[in-house]
């Protein structure tokens, strides 16, 4: 679907994404663990970089790059600019699936509301190579409309989301146990579980990148 809109569509598309950030942004930025003198981050998929933006301010010396397709920062550019980061949060016209990310390049990895986009081999194809790209010690952080294990039962955003991504992206929303199975097949350490966001439709899964072979 997001081919097949016009720059005015982006640019709504955008304030929206933009305005459901501002529900979890601020609770998302003090969860993450951002290792230790932590310095360079990316944001997958990121567009307006507010979660970016809320990460570096609450960690001075953090810098981000939002990757997103060049139609969606044209659409964002505005949103991020407003925020006033400078250089300290910048975009980065690429597509996820294709970009080189480098070897140890990242402390902290970001993948927020695209997962659903994906489909299973492509997230983790995308998440391997996030984690090639993590220094030890790095974390990489999974935001998405977590679905419910088969039996536990299916809200109503859950089933409406799982119906909207499945119209609009071919693909849909996954459970917490495939999203840490995909960290862990990358070499990385899953958290447990998921840690609900504040907005009570997003969950957060974290996983760190071991900081010695195992």
């Amino acid at each position: 679907m997001h081919r097949h809109i016009t720059d005015e569509q982006w640019h709504r598309y955008q304030r929206s994404m933009r305005a459901l950030a501002g529900q979890t942004a601020s609770q998302a930025a003090q969860t993450i663990p951002v290792p230790c003198g932590a310095s360079d981050m990316i944001d997958i998929g990121g567009s307006h970089g507010y979660y970016s933006v809320a990460l570096c301010r609450l960690h001075t010396c953090l810098r981000s790059v939002v990757l997103d397709l060049p139609e969606a920062v044209r659409g964002a550019a505005p949103l991020l600019a407003a925020e006033k980061m400078g250089n300290r949060v910048v975009h980065l016209e690429a597509d996820a699936l294709t970009h080189e990310f480098g070897i140890e390049t990242y402390d902290l990895a970001l993948l927020s509301n695209l997962a659903h986009h994906f489909s299973a081999a492509q997230n983790a194809y995308l998440l391997a190579r996030l984690s090639r790209a993590l220094r030890p010690g790095g974390v990489l952080a999974v935001i998405e409309p977590i679905r419910t294990e088969h039996g536990d039962g299916m809200g109503q955003f859950s089933a409406l989301s799982e119906l909207y991504f499945g119209m609009t992206s071919r693909s849909g929303t996954w459970t917490a146990r495939q999203i840490a199975e995909w960290q862990r097949d990358a070499g990385l350490r899953p958290a447990p579980e998921p840690i609900p966001l504040r907005s009570g439709n997003l969950g957060l899964q974290l996983a760190t990148k071991p900081k010695s072979a195992r």
